[in-house]
């Protein structure tokens, strides 16, 4: 009998150990993948000068200036939606989300995205669109003009 307690403290360690290696494995993965994806607004000033106008004066955008803004930011919530699954599938805790998600309600906090998000939400899960609505309706959790995308 204590053999077999011991055997099954020792699986739970291991499982529990299993489990956080594989949520550190996905919190670096999604951290990489939004870098990747966030990356033209660093690595490109014609692209960065776009995105500045895009947040402040999206009416001044050309036609293809606005096609690439919109698209970077479609990029952008496709990765924030990704994110937003992991969490829920549990790959990814809950408090790793969450720095993600007051990222999101400080984008949301520009009205250019604001507009675009109106605009522009089917490619992202029906849960995730609830998860912006609900992040975004609490005025008390509104971005502070500190917070910047």
């Amino acid at each position: 009998m204590i053999y077999v307690a011991v055997q099954i403290r020792q699986n739970s360690s291991l499982i529990r150990a299993n489990t956080d290696s594989v949520n550190a494995a996905s919190v670096i993965a999604f951290n990489n993948f939004f870098t990747t994806t966030a990356s033209p607004v660093v690595q490109d000033a014609s692209f960065a000068d776009i995105f500045h106008r895009g947040l402040s004066e999206p009416d001044l955008l050309s036609p293809s200036e606005a096609i690439r803004f919109q698209s970077h930011l479609q990029t952008v919530f496709v990765a924030f939606d990704t994110g937003f699954k992991r969490m829920r599938s549990g790959a990814m805790d809950e408090t790793h989300w969450e720095p993600w998600s007051r990222q999101i309600r400080a984008w949301m906090g520009n009205p250019a995205i604001r507009a675009w998000w109106r605009n522009q939400k089917t490619p992202y899960s029906e849960e995730f669109k609830a998860h912006v609505q609900l992040i975004t309706s609490d005025d008390a959790k509104r971005p502070t003009p500190n917070e910047s995308v």
